[in-house]
């Protein structure tokens, strides 16, 4: 199954982040997730609210890397 990584900003001012990473069949089931990660004080404060795909760090091609 593949995994998500969900990212909320939060704060009035001073900008902060929260970022989980969830398991789930497809973009949807990870949207529902997120919902699920909001804490009602994050969810006061939150304006952004990011799903994408959890890259596996070993499995990330960087630039200059041999083919």
């Amino acid at each position: 199954m593949p995994q998500f990584q969900i990212t909320i900003r939060f704060g009035s001012g001073r900008k902060g982040y929260h970022t989980v990473t969830v398991r789930a069949a497809d973009l949807r089931e990870a949207a529902g997730r997120a919902v699920e990660e909001i804490s009602d004080e994050v969810a006061g404060e939150a304006d952004l609210l990011e799903i994408r795909p959890a890259v596996d760090p070993d499995d990330r091609r960087y630039v200059g890397e041999d083919d």
